[in-house]
């Protein structure tokens, strides 16, 4: 099996942590008036930081600090994003109308 070298630096590292915060921020931005597009597009930004965090941990890159710092927060919006959507979900139940 051939094996491959990758030389990644701190400041890689630190730049993959600003997008994964950059990513979270954008998430963590829905609220109640959100339309549901903008919920979605959250949803997506969530699970594109969860995957980063996850390779970088996987490839032993980042520290135990950050990953505990950065998953949970992942936890936290993961739960404004399913609260919300199943906010909108009753709403539609009780009003029989979809949001728009």
């Amino acid at each position: 099996m051939n094996e491959i070298l990758i030389t990644v630096s701190k400041t890689d590292v630190q730049s993959a942590v600003k997008q994964i915060e950059s990513l979270q921020k954008k998430a963590d931005s829905v609220t109640e008036e959100s339309l549901p597009y903008e919920l979605r597009k959250a949803y997506h930004d969530h699970g594109e930081a969860e995957g980063c965090i996850h390779s970088l941990r996987d490839l032993k890159l980042l520290p135990e600090p950050d990953y505990s710092r950065l998953l949970l927060k992942q936890m936290r919006i993961a739960e404004k994003i399913a609260a919300l959507q199943e906010e909108r979900l009753t709403s539609t139940a009780n009003t029989g109308e979809p949001q728009k």
